[in-house]
């Protein structure tokens, strides 16, 4: 097959451009700044250069098309658009938001005036142990979190307290010496019990420091969000 033209990829780009405008929020397109090409009768750089913004664009497009929620996709004929949504299991994003809320809810529990757990050493910090088994009673037999999974996490917690992923077992002389002020979190897998979602999480520290919680969280579709309406109980699977 013979290369395309500067003028045939000219007209590619131009094509594509239409169709994924529309989907672009205004702002975004304002935005766009592309340098027009210096000398007449060159294409390449213009072309170059459109590319270029092709490539913000998509990703901009990507961006847009994440926030909408898991089952925001055009409803069957027939069937009416105010059945109330839930997140398709195959929805890998979703599992990572409820991963992030179950852990944001037990760290902020520590920061409640008069309410937070008692006996605990004192943490400024956690890690979360993605192993797919990480202590006895603690098995998340799944996949490792994506790394997209864990960007997700992460902006679930970047105003509570840093937090950060161990793709490993924790070793086994862990310790307050080793993990200084550090709460090690373990999560289960993400049970759908359809009309509502369920998930493990337990905190525990190293050894030579003291306390341990755990909870199991019961998550819910709220318009276009998941939310943690009930905690109902430690974690028992």
């Amino acid at each position: 097959m013979p290369d395309p033209t500067d003028e045939e990829l000219g007209t590619l780009l131009r094509e594509t451009f239409a169709a994924r405008e529309a989907l672009i929020p205004r702002a975004v397109l304002d935005d766009r700044s592309v340098q027009a090409a210096t000398k007449p009768g060159r294409a390449m750089p213009a072309l170059l250069a459109a590319a270029v913004v092709l490539v913000v664009l998509t990703g901009a497009l990507y961006g847009v098309q994440r926030l909408r929620p898991a089952d925001a996709g055009e409803p069957a004929a027939g069937v009416s658009a105010a059945v109330t949504p839930t997140a398709s299991s195959a929805y890998t994003t979703r599992d990572a938001d409820v991963w992030g809320l179950a852990i944001g809810t037990m760290l902020r529990s520590f920061q409640l005036p008069g309410k937070k757990p008692r006996g605990f050493s004192p943490f400024t910090k956690a890690m979360v142990v993605d192993s797919p088994s990480t202590a006895p009673g603690r098995v998340r037999p799944g996949p490792q979190f994506s790394p997209n999974q864990r960007v997700v996490m992460f902006s679930h917690t970047l105003r509570i307290m840093p937090v950060t992923i161990l793709s490993r077992s924790l070793p086994e002389n862990a310790s307050c010496t080793t993990y200084p002020k550090t709460a090690i979190i373990r999560l289960s897998d993400v049970l759908d019990k359809g009309d509502h979602l369920e998930v493990d999480v337990a905190l525990s520290m190293p050894a030579g420091c003291s306390g341990a919680t755990s909870a199991r969280y019961r998550v819910e579709p709220r318009d276009a969000h998941w939310v943690i309406t009930q905690n109902l109980g430690p974690w028992n699977r």
